[in-house]
C-alpha cells in the first residue's frame, strides 16, 4: 500500500473504536476519535476494535457492500447487462478494462481498508493484558483479524494475480502488508501471497479455537469453523486436494447444509441454516441517511410496481436453472419492464420483515460449498475417489431438487455434474470468475440477448481466452502513480 493511500486509510481507521448498541453488535455508532494508545487498553477495547473491522466490510464502498458479490459474475457468464438498466459496470462486463477504471480501483481500496483495520487490531492488541475469561475474548478477537486478513488477501491476489496453479515462482501477486504504519511496498509473488494467506488463516483458526464468543454472534462474526471453510476454499484453489478434503470434511461433520425446506429462508435472512459466516447488513446502517449500501441494488431496483434491472440472468444460464423442481429457480423472477420481459435476479431482493429495499446479509461461507469442494477435490486425487464425490453431489442435489432421485454419474460425467451444481449453487455469490480462472478454460458467452427469450441486447464481447492478460486486473492508476515500488501487470 502506498504512503498516499495508506495515510488516507489511516485517517479513517483512527476512529476504529466503535460502540455497539444493545440490539446487535453490528448496529454501530462511531465513537470519538481516540489514539490507539487510548483505545487499546482493555480487552473490551480489543473486542470493539475487532468489531470495527466488520463496519469497514459493510459500509458504502466497503468490501462487501455489494460490488464484490456481483463483480465476479459480471466478468463471467452468469449475468448479462440489461438494456433498460443504468448500464453500470459496462466496461468491466465487456472486459474493456484499464488501470484507470473506477471499479478496478474501488476493489483494490475496499479490500485494503479492511486489511489495514486487521493490521491495526493485530498490532495494537497484543500488549493488552488479559486474565481469566478475558483471555478467551482477546484470543478470538485477534483471531478474527488474522482470519479476515487472510480472506481479504485471498480475494486480492485472485483479482490482481495469476491463478496459483498457473503462476511461476516469480509471477507477482499483491503487496502483502502486515505493518499498520505507512509504507510503499512492492508486490509479493503469488506463491508468497498464498503462503501468507494460509498462515494467517491457520493463526486465526488457532486463536479462535482457543478463544470464545457468544453463540448468538455466530455466524455474524468470523469463527474457527469459518476459518476452516476458507482454508478449504484456498486449498482447492491451490490444488492441494487432500488438504482441501480434510478441511471440508471437518466443516461437513460439524454443521448441516441448508435443507430444501429452509433454503429460501436463508436468502430472506429468516434462517442461518448452513451459513458459516455472513456480513451483517443492518437497516440502521443502510438507510437513506447513512453511508451503508445494499447488495440487491447492484442487480436491480424497484420502479413503482416494476423491477428495473442492472443485470439479468444470462439466457444460457437461465436454461440451466429452469427446472421447476430446483429450489434455486426461485432466485429468478420473470417480469416486464418498459415493454420487455426479463429474467430478473432476486437472490438479494428482500429481507423478511425488512423496511429497506434490496437489503439482506452477505453470505460469505456456506456448508453447501464444502460438499462441492470435497466432491471436486476427491475427483482430482491421484486415484479419484468417485464414491465420495458422487455421495457429496447427491447430498447437495437432494436438498435442492424436489423429489430428487440419486444420480449414478462417473468419470467425466461426474466431473461435469459437480461443476454444474457448483455454478448453480454459488451463482451470484462472487465465485464464478474465480472458478473459471482456476479451470483455465476461458469464457465463451452464448450469442443471446438480455431479454427473457434470449432476444434483445447481446454481449458486447463474447469470448475471453484462458491465455488473456485480462484474467489479472490492472494495478489501479492511483496506486501506480503514488508508489514507485509498484509494478504493473503485463500488457496494461
Amino acid at each position: 500500500m502506498t504512503i498516499m493511500k495508506l495515510k488516507y486509510i489511516l485517517s479513517i481507521v483512527v476512529g476504529i473504536v466503535i460502540l455497539a448498541s444493545c440490539e446487535n453488535f453490528l448496529d454501530l455508532t462511531p465513537h470519538d476519535e481516540l489514539s490507539y494508545e487510548q483505545a487499546f487498553s482493555t480487552v473490551s477495547d480489543v473486542q470493539i476494535a475487532a468489531r470495527g473491522i466488520y463496519y469497514e466490510m459493510h459500509e458504502n464502498t466497503g468490501y462487501f457492500d455489494g460490488q464484490h458479490m456481483i463483480l465476479p459474475d459480471i466478468m463471467s457468464d452468469n449475468v448479462i447487462l440489461c438494456s433498460e438498466g443504468r448500464l453500470t459496470f459496462d466496461l468491466m462486463h465487456a472486459w474493456d478494462i484499464t488501470p484507470g477504471n473506477f471499479y478496478v480501483d474501488r476493489a483494490w481500496s475496499q479490500i485494503y481498508k479492511v486489511v489495514n483495520r486487521c493490521n491495526q487490531v493485530i498490532a495494537r492488541s497484543e500488549p493488552v493484558v488479559a486474565e481469566g475469561n478475558d483471555i478467551l475474548l482477546k484470543n478470538h478477537s485477534i483471531g478474527e483479524a488474522y482470519a479476515i486478513r487472510g480472506m481479504a488477501y485471498f480475494d486480492l491476489v485472485r483479482y490482481y494475480g495469476k491463478n496459483y496453479a498457473d503462476a511461476t515462482d516469480s509471477d507477482l501477486g499483491v503487496a502483502y502488508v502486515t505493518d499498520p504504519g505507512p509504507t510503499s511496498p512492492g508486490r509479493n509473488t503469488v506463491k508468497e501471497c498464498y503462503n501468507n494467506i494460509v498462515a494467517d488463516l491457520k493463526m486465526g483458526e488457532q486463536l479462535m479455537e482457543s478463544g470464545s464468543i457468544s453463540a448468538s454472534e455466530i455466524p455474524i462474526r468470523f469463527n474457527a469453523m469459518a476459518a476452516k471453510a476458507m482454508l478449504a476454499r484456498v486449498y482447492l484453489t491451490m490444488e492441494v486436494w487432500d488438504t482441501a478434503i480434510s478441511y471440508a470434511t471437518e466443516v461437513i461433520n460439524a454443521a448441516p447444509m441448508a435443507s430444501i425446506a429452509n433454503f429460501e429462508d436463508v436468502w430472506r435472512d429468516a434462517s442461518d441454516e448452513g451459513v458459516l459466516f455472513k456480513v451483517r447488513m443492518t437497516e440502521a446502517d443502510n438507510s437513506s441517511t447513512t453511508s451503508g449500501s445494499t447488495i440487491g441494488v447492484y442487480y436491480n431496483q424497484s420502479s413503482g410496481t416494476d423491477i428495473r434491472s442492472e443485470f439479468v440472468c444470462s439466457y444460457e444460464f437461465f436454461q440451466l436453472l429452469n427446472d421447476p423442481n430446483d429450489v434455486r429457480l426461485g432466485w429468478i423472477f420473470t417480469s416486464e419492464y418498459n415493454g420487455k420481459m426479463f429474467n430478473h435476479i432476486l437472490k438479494y431482493k428482500e429481507r423478511e420483515g425488512g423496511t429497506v429495499p434490496d437489503l439482506v446479509d452477505a453470505k460469505v461461507l456456506r456448508v453447501a460449498e464444502m460438499y462441492l469442494t470435497r466432491a471436486e477435490a476427491s475427483m482430482n486425487l491421484a486415484s479419484p475417489d468417485e464414491a465420495t464425490a458422487l455421495a457429496d453431489l447427491n447430498s447437495l442435489r437432494a436438498e435442492r431438487y424436489a423429489g430428487f432421485t440419486p444420480g449414478s454419474e462417473s468419470g467425466q460425467a461426474l466431473r461435469d455434474a459437480i461443476r454444474l451444481e457448483r455454478r448453480k449453487e454459488l451463482a451470484f455469490e462472487g465465485q464464478r470468475w474465480f472458478d473459471l480462472k482456476r479451470y483455465a478454460e476461458g469464457i465463451s458467452r452464448g450469442d443471446f440477448g438480455d431479454e427473457a427469450d434470449g432476444g434483445g441486447l447481446s454481449y458486447r464481447t463474447l469470448d475471453l481466452p484462458a491465455s488473456s492478460y485480462l484474467w489479472q486486473l490492472p494495478i489501479p492508476t492511483p496506486e501506480m502513480d503514488a508508489n514507485d515500488n509498484m509494478i504493473q501487470n503485463d500488457d496494461y
